[in-house]
């Protein structure tokens, strides 16, 4: 089941973002100002599984017309299963509704399986950002998929 998070589920975002190697790793503070609504408009999204486990959680930042997926993760064990797509397509309804026009992220040129992903829930390359990673010192793939009116557009 894919939905809100809320805050009763911070120490289960935590520990699923902090096992994840390419995750973005959040203090368990600031995934909880983000839940508060402090700081920029953001919505977080979580799977649960049958035993109502966190599986899967996406943050997404919400700026008006243009939305950009910050993180996702989905637990090693529950990989290949459809919760990411799922998370994504959740993703895109609430992006639809809110009014945007385009979702961004940013993704490491190396993450293979999260670039194929994207692109089979529509996403499509964009640019590159050179050195935009570090630790290790990466380049990054953005990549976009238009939604609402902007989809709708002849190119």
């Amino acid at each position: 089941m894919i939905r809100r998070a809320k805050l009763a589920d911070l120490e289960q975002i935590e520990k699923l973002s902090a096992a994840s190697v390419s995750a973005a790793h959040w203090p368990i503070e600031v995934y909880a100002s983000m839940l508060r609504g402090e700081g920029p408009a953001r919505m977080l999204l979580v799977a649960e599984n049958s035993l109502r486990s966190l599986v899967g959680v996406l943050v997404v930042l919400c700026q008006a017309e243009e939305w950009e997926l910050e993180n996702i993760v989905v637990a090693a064990d529950e990989r290949q299963k459809g919760i990411g797509r799922e998370l994504i397509s959740k993703l895109v309804a609430e992006a639809n509704a809110g009014g945007a026009e385009k979702i961004l992220l940013e993704v490491r040129v190396s993450n293979s399986p999260a670039i194929r992903l994207y692109q089979s829930c529509g996403f499509e390359i964009w640019s590159t950002r050179k050195s935009y990673y570090s630790n290790p010192l990466e380049d990054a793939i953005v990549m976009i998929k238009k939604i609402g009116k902007s989809a709708l557009e002849i190119s």
